[in-house]
């Protein structure tokens, strides 16, 4: 049985329900008491502004807001039916039928690219959205809280359609017709009878898992032509690439960046440790992220790259493990055999089966070139994937296949070098089928020449030129590296891991990994004694005296940078005995007799002039300074200092630049010439972060802030601070003692003259400045 419902009678029930007068509806709507009461009278439509405030104040959800105004506004009677309340009568009979499936659980860190997919949709000129994403990205589930969210837009309805059985283009039109009721009879084509029937509906179809029915992408365009209303949205791996489509990537969720040591509340406010803790809250109602567990659970989605399937899968684990257990057993087999609900769709009850939907599709050569692509960490370019998969076709061709079936993807920060990456667990696919074949030592040892041949190029441009580029670029390979250097320690190939860790031994000082260059240099030196090996031993002795340097241990780089010398001299490379001398300098600078510091640093020079690198002189030249700054002879200090800077910026050596323009603000502080120190630390830290050098920034930063706490800029040396402590919290490297001892002391200097809200104000504002932002902060104070 059907009756009608006007807007002004719903309006007078409610009200009266509410006891709510019209005088007192009227003020809250900012209107006059005889315009409500017009209202009820069925003789005026509100307006658009009078109808939202009336859903506000008459307690209507504001996810009715859309159908509730059509209802205000309506210029008829509304049928109440069966399936309707005189309460909401707006819910029934404005929402559109559907037939998207009901979901069991919610949807967590996809709200931008829904109410983005949907302006989209709004827009006249957009008519075909794919999401394209990687397996187990969760493009479905993106594609039905789309269809919930516009379904309003839509009279004739949103229906989704699953493809996942259809193999076959002539089945997609009558796969539609199926979904959506229409019954196709007689001899007359199924595309022709779809587009009859669809002319006149405005209507928004989800076309889900399209990738294997590529070759049928005419028929979604065909459809798009004849059906002027229609709009569609597809999920695939591989976009369809025909006109009129956008394209918008359904990327990993969002990870926290680092783990500082201390624990963050803020790492539960990422949405992939967000799906982790309520899926696991699924399978344990009393589990909560603690500061016990929380950096295991992030380390878990960080493993898992943010992808929502794996995380789902992996979070069912906690029926038996805790999260640091789970962790722990997280290998390659496990992330890809582990199992999902059984609920769950054929295609994804494993993360395995997700990713051989995807590798299935593709044609041998492309079988055999992802495969190889398995070996590489984070990465690669397209010159390492020429070298080191060797394929059978054009190696662009075959990487712009695996990039359309979301097996790749061109990595977003590299703008000018063509660099590639794909998630972990898809690597993990990769290098599991490489496994078994007869291929995956011959492809690792490749990959393991490549990255030596790699540093070793890379490792004269740290002295001039752009070494900022070689540094990012020697960053971005890193963990490549780190493979072919474990790949030649596992197959006892000496002489190729002295040669990968000495030609890496200044890149890891620069960029902080000090401790890491120690691990691999004791380790190799150990193994190689004895061995005829001398010059590569030789140059690995003087990196690790470096690195023992600057993790502040003098002796253990006194020890190296002797055994280096010894060595250098033996095989009379010159280059090599000025680095050592450089080494045994530096460590006993502070309390070395004059005449003995005076005559390494005398063969040091000579070695350097026969060597022809000025970069050593430069460094020498430095190496004097801090000689005559620790003998507390600042003139002459400063004088060796400048020039060390001027050499090193003729021969574009920017680290050493750095470190100059940091001792001389050092010196000059201490001859109290404050603005002069002050411009060369800005000087210092700007070129610090251009490096990436992180241990200088913070260094710089430390001494910046005890300046501005003498002159009385507390907020500001609050702040810097701060970043500073929460750049030591990640740095790859033990903050050396005196650094620790001197940021103790200015911070308890800084509590006794500015404590209370406003310290903690600053100090939190500091925790959250980005690298820009503090050197924008030091620039306006300086």
């Amino acid at each position: 049985m059907q009756r009608e419902i006007t807007f002004g009678d719903w309006l007078k029930r409610r009200r009266k329900s509410l006891g709510i007068t019209q005088k007192s509806l009227a003020e809250r709507t900012h209107c006059s008491a005889e315009t409500i009461y017009k209202i009820e009278a069925g003789r005026r439509r509100p307006s658009l502004q009078i109808a939202k405030l009336l859903r506000q104040e008459l307690g209507i959800d504001a996810g009715d807001q859309e159908a509730f105004i059509q209802f205000a506004r309506a210029t008829k009677p509304f049928q109440i039916n069966g399936r309707s309340s005189p309460q909401t009568p707006w819910r029934t009979h404005f929402i559109p039928d559907s037939n998207l499936p009901t979901q069991l659980d919610s949807l967590i860190g996809r709200e931008q690219i829904v109410t983005h997919a949907h302006r989209l949709l709004k827009k006249d000129d957009v008519r075909l959205i794919t999401l394209v994403g990687s397996p187990g990205i969760g493009k479905t589930r993106v594609a039905i809280k789309l269809g919930e969210t516009a379904i309003l837009d839509y009279p004739n309805g949103v229906y989704f359609v699953p493809l996942t059985a259809t193999h076959k283009t002539d089945q997609i039109a009558s796969t539609i017709a199926q979904s959506l009721g229409i019954v196709i009879s007689g001899r007359k084509d199924s595309l022709d009878s779809l587009k009859q029937s669809l002319f006149e509906r405005q209507m928004l179809l989800i076309l889900d898992n399209f990738e294997q029915l590529l070759d049928g992408a005419y028929i979604v365009r065909d459809l798009l032509m004849g059906c002027p209303l229609l709009k569609i949205v597809v999920t695939s791996r591989s976009p369809l690439r025909i006109r009129g489509e956008r394209q918008l990537p359904v990327e990993p969720l969002a990870l926290p960046g680092y783990l500082s040591t201390h624990y963050d509340a803020r790492i539960g406010s990422y949405p992939a440790v967000q799906l982790f803790v309520e899926r696991a809250t699924a399978v344990i109602p009393t589990f909560e992220l603690t500061s016990q567990n929380a950096f295991a659970v992030a380390e878990i989605c960080a493993r898992l790259d943010g992808v929502p399937l794996a995380i789902e899968i992996v979070a069912a684990r906690l029926r038996l493990l805790q999260p640091q257990e789970i962790l722990e057993r997280l290998t390659g087999q496990e992330i890809l055999t582990s199992r999902g609900a059984v609920d769950m769709d054929e295609r994804h009850h494993t993360l395995g089966t997700a990713i051989a939907w995807s590798v299935d599709l593709l044609n041998a050569a492309e079988r055999e070139f992802f495969c190889r692509l398995g070996v590489f960490v984070n990465g690669f370019t397209l010159d390492a994937a020429q070298f080191v998969a060797e394929p059978q076709e054009n190696a662009l061709d075959l990487l712009s296949a695996l990039v359309d079936m979301s097996l790749l993807k061109r990595d977003p920060e590299k703008s000018a070098d063509l660099r590639f990456i794909t998630l972990v667990t898809i690597r993990e696919f990769a290098l599991v089928e490489l496994n078994k074949t007869t291929q995956l030592d011959a492809v690792l040892q490749r990959h393991a020449n490549y990255y030596l041949q790699f540093a070793q190029k890379m490792e004269p441009r740290l002295h001039s030129g752009k070494p900022a580029e070689t540094l990012a670029e020697l960053s971005a390979e890193h963990d490549n590296l780190l493979a072919a250097l474990d790949y030649f320690i596992d197959k006892r190939a000496w002489l190729q891991a002295l040669q990968l860790a000495g030609a890496l031994g200044e890149y890891w000082v620069y960029h902080n990994h000090s401790v890491l260059a120690l691990r691999y240099a004791s380790d190799l030196i150990a193994a190689t004694d004895g061995l005829p090996l001398e010059v590569a031993r030789g140059k690995l002795l003087g990196r690790a005296a470096m690195a023992a340097d600057f993790a502040g241990n003098n002796a253990l780089a006194s020890h190296y940078a002797r055994q280096a010398m010894q060595l250098a001299v033996a095989s009379q490379n010159q280059a090599e005995i000025a680095f050592a001398y450089l080494g045994i300098v530096m460590s006993h600078h502070e309390v070395e007799e004059d005449e003995k510091l005076l005559g390494w640093l005398e063969q040091g020079f000579a070695a350097a002039r026969e060597s022809q690198q000025p970069w050593l002189t430069a460094s020498l030249l430095n190496a004097c300074g801090c000689v005559e700054r620790a003998k507390q002879r600042y003139d002459s200090a400063l004088s060796y200092y400048e020039k060390s800077l001027e050499l090193s910026t003729e021969i574009g050596y920017e680290w050493l630049m750095s470190i100059n323009s940091h001792n001389i603000g050092a010196v000059t502080r201490r001859q109290e010439q404050h603005q002069v120190a002050l411009t060369n630390f800005q000087q210092s830290l700007e070129l610090s972060f251009d490096l990436g050098d992180e241990r200088s920034v913070a260094r710089t930063l430390q001494t910046i802030a005890g300046v501005y706490i003498g002159e009385g800029k507390l907020e500001v040396a609050t702040q810097m601070l701060s970043f500073v402590q929460s750049l030591n919290s990640r740095r790859n490297v033990d903050v050396e003692g005196s650094d620790f001892i001197h940021f103790e002391r200015l911070l308890t200097t800084l509590r006794q003259k500015f404590a209370g809200s406003a310290f903690d104000n600053a100090w939190q504002i500091g925790q959250l400045l980005t690298a820009s932002q503090i050197m924008q902060l030091v620039q306006n104070d300086s």
